[in-house]
């Protein structure tokens, strides 16, 4: 015996290409909701310019960095 096959409403290639595009339409529509959501969270208010500037100054102003060989002093003294 052979088992029947069923026919879905999708089975004629016109509408197969008819779901793909629904498919296609609908994760591009998701995709541009969530890009305009994060512009709106993360970039709704333009930072000052003053404010910046401020920041930078005060990361490069702070105290310079250590080379990678050496260690951070330390309280101890090493015997010889």
């Amino acid at each position: 015996m052979h088992p029947q096959q069923s026919r879905s409403s999708a089975d004629t290639p016109r509408e197969k290409r008819s779901l793909l595009a629904r498919e296609i339409a609908l994760t591009l529509l998701v995709k541009l909701i969530l890009i305009i959501a994060i512009k709106m969270v993360f970039f709704s208010q333009p930072a000052d310019k003053r404010e910046v500037e401020q920041r930078v100054r005060d990361i490069y102003s702070s105290a310079p960095l250590s080379p990678r060989g050496e260690s951070a002093p330390s309280s101890h003294k090493e015997h010889p």
